[in-house]
């Protein structure tokens, strides 16, 4: 999803979030967060970085063989939060 598609979601369901805020501007904003989420998970060696209503990202080092050396390479996985269950 593109962040102006975000913002257009947030807008049509949810529009007291945004109030009068042009979907542009909103959209520079979810590009920023995103940006900012996907900074702070590169940066990690090790660890999990749980973004709440999102998921969480599990950041760890791991050793492959790649062109028969061995080379340690960083994996980060992506683990959505549960869904809510409806009331």
């Amino acid at each position: 999803m593109k962040p102006i598609e975000i913002a257009a979601l947030i807008k049509k369901s949810k529009p007291e979030l945004l109030g009068i805020m042009p979907e542009r501007k909103a959209a520079a904003l979810i590009r920023e967060v995103l940006t900012m989420v996907g900074q702070h998970v590169a940066a990690q060696e090790k660890g999990v970085t749980r973004v709440p209503a999102l998921g969480s990202f599990t950041t760890r080092l791991v050793e492959v063989v790649k062109n028969g050396k061995k080379v340690v390479v960083t994996r980060v996985a992506f683990r959505p939060s549960p869904k809510k269950s409806a009331k």
